[in-house]
């Protein structure tokens, strides 16, 4: 009989550290993110969750309108109309400022994003809450979605089905928003920090797994949400800037 798969999972207090060390990476990138709080119900204890609001502009072919378009938005990221952090992908706002020709596309529209990252207590991770709305403030329907911020990803087949989208009521905000099902979230993050990590078995637990300087995994500094986030924020349109990684890894030697 198969031994079941190595599941990661993290307490409510791990997350909470883990989202107050990336909004202080973010302060520090003006990168856009914020740290809120709410308390579900008067008995409740307040509950840390993270909120990004960005845009993305969607769209295929060239027109010359769209090459105009694209050199505004340059303008702006050079004055400070606009920063890289106001952009979901940090590589559409690198492409405009070094060469806005090549981001010239069909029919430009803005989509209008905000992504919440709340902590499941029924299954001990991360879920992934967003909401994708035009300019004139309509919601993206779930096709649309699908095409604009996940399909490319997820046709590929490199999700192997485990991305799912789905609608579903803000536990917070009793509101619709979408959100990617934590329900194979466990298991894919022991998958990614075993890679991180060299562990070769995905069944072998991180804890017993050693480095080569002979510490533990258990004992190492890992952001489980930095982990989490640069995993399944590109399947719905969300991009973690490599600087995360970089400023993390700094403080955590310091």
């Amino acid at each position: 009989m198969a031994a079941p798969p190595y599941k990661r999972t993290l307490t409510y207090e791990e997350f909470e550290s883990y989202a107050k060390e990336i909004y202080g990476v973010s302060e520090r990138l003006r990168d856009g993110w914020e740290l809120r709080s709410m308390q579900p119900t008067k008995d409740s204890k307040k509950t840390a969750f993270l909120v990004k609001k960005c845009t993305k502009l969607i769209g295929n072919e060239s027109t010359g309108s769209d090459l105009e378009d694209a050199r505004e938005l340059k303008e702006e990221l050079q004055w400070g109309g606009a920063s890289v952090g106001d952009y979901c992908d940090p590589a559409d706002a690198i492409q405009i400022q070094n060469d806005p020709a090549s981001f010239s596309i069909s029919h430009p529209r803005t989509v209008h994003l905000e992504y919440h990252v709340l902590y499941s207590l029924s299954y001990a991770v991360p879920v992934l809450y967003f909401t994708a709305s035009y300019d004139s403030g309509k919601q993206l329907p779930l096709e649309d979605t699908w095409h604009h911020l996940v399909s490319r990803v997820h046709s590929s087949g490199e999700t192997d089905g485990w991305a799912q989208v789905t609608q579903q009521e803000h536990p917070l905000l009793g509101r619709p928003f979408y959100h990617v099902h934590p329900c194979h979230t466990a298991e894919v993050m022991a998958h990614a920090e075993g890679r991180k990590n060299g562990v070769t078995s995905p069944q072998q637990p991180l804890q017993n797994a050693d480095d080569d300087d002979g510490t533990s995994l258990e004992s190492r500094d890992l952001n489980y949400l930095l982990t989490w986030l640069s995993t399944f924020g590109p399947l719905v349109g969300l991009g973690m800037p490599l600087a995360y990684a970089e400023l993390l890894a700094v403080d955590s030697s310091s």
